[in-house]
């Protein structure tokens, strides 16, 4: 974490001198994705011992290409929602509501096309019933 955020105030302090507001937002999200990467890695060497970092790595880009896609996809009802709130909480509630339609709609597709995510999210559900029971019996 500490990486990323040198990282990130030293590309935004870099970059705004020649690209503006523009610059602090390219050096977050390079910065993001430097996050990525080292968490993609450490995870693959000490939890998913099994799984080639290559192939996370792969699903995370995957899922962010999608992601983007399903955002552009979705601006129109997102505008139509953003002109029709009365209020700053039910803006932030259509919001929220369009970020959680986006990312389960990520997730049913990468489900659908993908053996080993369906496999990871068999994986996650396991661990939350382990801790769940862990929880249940304390």
């Amino acid at each position: 974490i500490f990486i990323c955020a040198l990282t990130n105030l030293v590309l935004s302090i870099i970059l705004i001198n020649f690209l503006g507001i523009d610059g602090v937002l390219l050096g977050t999200m390079i910065a993001f994705l430097l996050n990525i990467l080292l968490k993609t890695n450490l995870i693959s060497k000490k939890i998913l011992k099994d799984v080639k970092l290559i192939n996370i790595l792969k699903y995370y880009i995957i899922t962010i290409l999608l992601f983007v896609v399903l955002s552009i996809l979705l601006t129109p009802i997102e505008s139509y929602f953003l002109s029709t709130s009365t209020g700053f909480i039910t803006t932030i509630l259509k919001l929220g509501l369009i970020f959680i339609i986006v990312i389960a709609i990520t997730s049913l597709v990468l489900y659908i096309t993908s053996k080993d995510a369906r496999n990871l999210y068999k994986r996650i559900i396991n661990l939350i019933k382990r801790k769940l029971k862990t929880r249940e019996s304390n």
